[in-house]
């Protein structure tokens, strides 16, 4: 037996890589420059760069204009 098979190759099967959200980051259609989503969520969907309004959706338009009790 090769210690190389007993004893790496087990951990290296466990290092597997971790799934990643697919909208943590979103393109400004302007710039092109990527956005952080929570960032852009802070700053009401404009781009930090270039100052362009990105598409706020209707029900995200609602919370923001209405206080909904929280």
């Amino acid at each position: 037996m090769n210690w190389l098979t007993d004893f790496v190759r087990p951990k290296v099967k466990k290092a597997t890589p971790k799934d990643i959200a697919d909208n943590l980051w979103v393109k400004c259609p302007n710039c092109g420059q990527m956005l952080f989503s929570k960032e852009l969520k802070k700053s009401i969907y404009v781009c930090t760069n270039c100052d362009h309004h990105l598409r706020l959706y209707i029900d995200k338009r609602l919370k923001l204009l209405f206080d909904n009790g929280e």
